[in-house]
């Protein structure tokens, strides 16, 4: 059988392989009316199409004329996480029962980017984890019908990102299930867990929520936000927050026909918020879960024709109608309602709206309203309603033709509170109840004061003990007579609030403190100056009583605590209304250090135990200071210079010992070493410096500066504190050696002079050989020797009528000069630094006159050029 199947669909798909590639495409695609040829989807024995991806479900999608159905022949699968398609015209996708499977996606399923009539119908929806399956766009117009959403989700985890609708956003559900869809957000709010803008019909929604996590958290609507719901059932059903409130268990804005409710929960409206219900029935439902919860099926909203069993409200403060808040009932039955556990719990079924031809039995609140608080009945029955303290059907509302079984009348208080107090404080009693009653009664220890409901009384002036608290209001025409009690406990308390020792400053428990000359006192600080009796006092071995009558504050001399432990007790006994007591305080002296510091001048270093450094040798003086602790200190002390005896004093009555000489430390460690013997107060302690001392630089500076041929170059070198010689060499700049010579070291500064140096670059090396205290040094550095200018001038004279050319130049520069004019040259002898040429008849004219001295060792080749005119 299996064989033949796959016979068939085998000549069947060649049959549609063979009508072209051009048109496969379109096989998916349809009007409305048109059938559609496809595989038999019903038999999957012998045949199965494997999922298809996004891709390829976008291809259908964009392939798909307006108007058009697309009929899906297979599943798909998002295998790209951030994969989405889109629909941007109006068309109809039939899943035909198959699966688009979200694979914990990142973006929609389908995003619909125009206002456009969508429809999608007859498809499974699982998996998508992270963002709405339809919607966003502008999809309005979008139409589910017949599809299931399982495990869908939109989750906003960046703090303060909204979340619109776990599996449709902008769209309208009909025939449709959905389960465990969730919108969810941290620090912002989270709409709508399955659907946000949009109604459902004929639709289930099982474990669907709305939450928002941390501060600013808020949830709106567990299935439903701003949508209604027709013929449409809700189970376990919630919105929930941390800090803030969540609002619509299952609708948010929006109002319920012929549909129910089971298990749904949410801190205010633990069903609808801000709508109302009609034919509804409604079973477990709750308001819970925040510091005050309102409405337990509806909040903000009336009901019509519908039926509340076991819905509840329930608060750590305040909760407020167990079925309905701010909203009427209209032939409505309500059973077992209830507002419960909060401080304020008010209105088993309605809090703040009226009932019309409406039923209760056993609603219950615990303070007031068992069935309505703050509404009026009329035409309705109560059975067996009350409230813990008032036992009223009715609080805060009138009834009209209405019938009460087994409900009693208002009660004047609702309970009495009062908290256990200390011996000498004073005790309250808080009445909670109607403040219109009148006065109650309260008595405590005998004494009886009134007060009226809603306000306090305070009794002062009680012992320890346990008293009776009993608040009694005799009946009135409204309110019944009643008989209140409760405990009061006043307990004893210490009569020591704690204990201490002071010297320079306050001492703790098992703390260790050096020895001081200074005084100590032991304080102990009672609770007030009514103490009564005495206290005991152990100080090791010394005991001391003292009356505390009058004291708030007592104090005892220590005196000068010597080294050793103290163990102090300070002891109370028990009376009426005080505990008995034993305060203790332990510590230890120990013997002071006598050195405070070391001062080592005058290279201001401070040792307080070993202090070491390094720095070069100065030639300074040296002198140490040592500062003690206490001017009593006593007995001997003794400074070593490595290791050698340098000086031994007496201690005796002296808080320092100043300026005790060391001279010169050497090259080398220097280890100054402190010493004192101890004595029964204070600790033998060794405080030091270790200071190596390294060999100084000798030279400070050379100084050599450039200068002219016939001027001698001055080496200046400035030394630190070393005598004897520098030596020097001179070399030309290839390193030839000219000069090697030493000087003399004077007054801290070595200078000479080098002669007869020609022109030219020098190099000039500096060399001190070193001392025990010095290091060798070498510094090399450059001068240069320069030629100068022969300060070459020109003049022109007429001398019986014949130009006559004169230069003149230094009186020393030797040589020739040349003269030349109109192309030729004429050459002058040097006499005494003038130089003379009569030149040849020329026609008159401007000639260019260039007149050249070519130098010497001494003097720099110059020339001139200037213009002379002959007439």
């Amino acid at each position: 059988m299996k064989f033949d199947k796959l016979l068939i669909a085998g000549l069947f798909l060649l049959a549609i392989l063979t009508m072209g590639a051009a048109n496969a495409a379109d096989n998916n695609i349809t009007d409305a009316s048109d059938d559609v040829l496809s595989v038999d989807a019903l038999d999957t024995d012998g045949l199965e199409a494997s999922p298809g991806d996004f891709d390829e479900l976008q291809s259908l999608v964009d392939n798909t004329e307006s108007g058009k159905t697309l009929k899906l022949q297979k599943d798909y699968s998002n295998d790209k996480q951030d994969s989405v398609v889109r629909i941007t015209k109006s068309i109809t996708i039939d899943g035909q029962g198959h699966t688009i499977d979200g694979k914990k996606s990142l973006t929609n399923i389908f995003y619909i980017t125009t206002i456009q009539k969508v429809t999608l119908k007859n498809i499974k929806f699982v998996d998508n984890k992270n963002t709405t399956v339809v919607g966003y766009g502008n999809s309005y117009k979008c139409t589910v019908d017949n599809c299931s959403f399982v495990g869908c989700s939109i989750s906003c985890n960046e703090y303060g990102v909204n979340a619109y609708g776990g599996a449709i956003a902008y769209g309208n559900a009909y025939n449709s299930t959905f389960i465990e869809c969730t919108s969810w957000t941290v620090g912002a709010t989270a709409y709508g867990g399955a659907i946000y803008k949009g109604s459902a019909y004929n639709c289930s929604f099982v474990d669907c929520s709305a939450v928002g996590r941390f501060n600013y958290g808020y949830g709106y609507g567990g299935a439903i936000c701003e949508g209604s719901a027709y013929n449409c059932s809700f189970e376990d059903c919630f919105a929930s927050c941390d800090r803030e409130y969540a609002y619509g268990g299952a609708i948010y804005h929006g109002d319920a026909y012929n549909c129910s409710f089971v298990d749904c929960s949410a801190t205010i409206g633990g069903a609808i918020y801000n709508g109302s219900a009609h034919d509804c029935s409604f079973l477990d439902c709750s308001a819970s879960g925040g510091y005050e919860s309102f409405g337990g099926a509806i909040q903000h909203g009336s009901a019509y024709n519908c039926s509340f069993v076991n819905c509840f409200a329930s608060a750590n403060f305040g909760a407020y109608g167990g079925a309905i808040r701010s909203g009427g009932a209209y032939n409505c039955s309500f059973v077992n309602c209830s507002a419960s556990n909060g401080f304020y719990n008010r209105g088993g079924a309605i809090s703040g709206g009226s009932a019309y031809n409406c039923s209760f039995a056993d609603c219950y609140a615990t303070n007031a309203g068992g069935a309505i608080y703050n509404g009026n009945a009329k035409d309705s029955i109560f059975r067996n309603c009350s409230s813990k303290d008032s036992n009223a059907a009715i609080c805060k509302g009138t009834d009209t033709n209405c019938t009460f079984i087994e409900c009693q009348a208002l009660a004047a208080i609702n309970s009495i509170r009062t908290r256990d107090v200390n011996y000498g404080e004073s005790a309250y009693v808080f009445v909670d109840g109607e403040a219109s009653a009148g006065y109650v009664n309260i008595t405590v220890n005998g004494k009886t004061k009134k007060v009226k409901p809603e306000s306090s009384v305070y009794f002062s002036d009680l012992s320890s003990g346990t008293y009776e608290v009993r608040a009694t209001y005799q009946g009135s025409n409204d309110y019944k007579a009643q008989n209140v009690t409760t405990t009061l406990k006043v307990n004893k308390v210490d009569s020591i609030r704690s204990i201490s020792v002071k010297r320079e400053k306050y001492i703790h428990n098992n703390d260790k403190i050096q020895f001081s000359y200074n005084q100590s006192r032991l304080y102990v600080y009672l609770r007030n100056t009514a103490v009564p009796g005495s206290i005991t006092v152990k100080i090791n071995n010394l005991t001391y009583i003292r009356n505390t009558t009058g004291h708030s504050e007592m104090s005892f001399s220590l005196g000068i605590m010597k080294p050793g432990t103290y163990d102090i007790k300070v002891i109370y006994d028990e009376n009426v209304n005080h505990k008995a007591q034993n305060e203790t305080l332990n510590f230890e002296v120990v013997k002071a250090k006598p050195i405070s510091y070391l001062y080592l001048s005058p290279y201001d270093y401070y040792s307080f135990d070993n202090f070491s450094r390094q720095i070069n040798y100065d030639a300074k003086d040296t002198s140490l200071d040592i500062y003690l602790n206490s001017d009593r200190i006593v007995g001997n002390a003794h400074v070593t210079v490595n290791g050698a005896s340098h000086k031994a004093f007496a201690i005796k009555g002296k808080s320092e010992i100043l300026n005790i000489p060391l001279g010169i430390l050497n090259v080398g460690e220097n280890v100054i070493k402190v010493t004192y013997g101890g004595s029964a107060y204070f600790d033998a302690q060794e405080v030091s410096f270790n200071i190596n001392m390294l060999k100084a630089t000798p030279i400070a500076s050379v100084e050599v500066s450039n200068c002219a041929v016939g001027s001698d170059p001055t080496i200046k070198v400035k030394v630190n504190n070393v005598n004897g010689n520098i030596w020097f060499t001179v070399s030309d700049e290839n390193g030839n050696n000219i000069l090697t010579d030493k000087i003399h070291i004077e007054n801290g500064l070595a200078i000479a002079s080098v002669s007869s140096l020609a022109s030219g670059k020098y190099r000039l090396h500096i060399y001190y050989a070193g001392t025990a205290r010095y290091n060798a040094q070498t510094i090399k550095t450059n001068f240069e020797v320069t030629k100068i200018s022969p300060e070459l001038s020109v003049s022109k004279a007429t001398v019986d009528g014949k130009t006559v050319l004169t230069a003149n130049l230094a009186e020393d520069a030797p040589g020739n000069v040349k003269f030349e004019v109109n192309g030729s040259t004429y050459k002058a002898k040097i006499t005494k630094g003038v130089a003379t040429r009569t030149l040849p008849d020329l026609a008159p004219g401007t000639y260019t006159l260039k007149t050249s001295y070519a130098g010497n060792y001494k003097y720099l080749a110059e020339t001139k050029t200037r213009s002379i005119t002959i007439k």
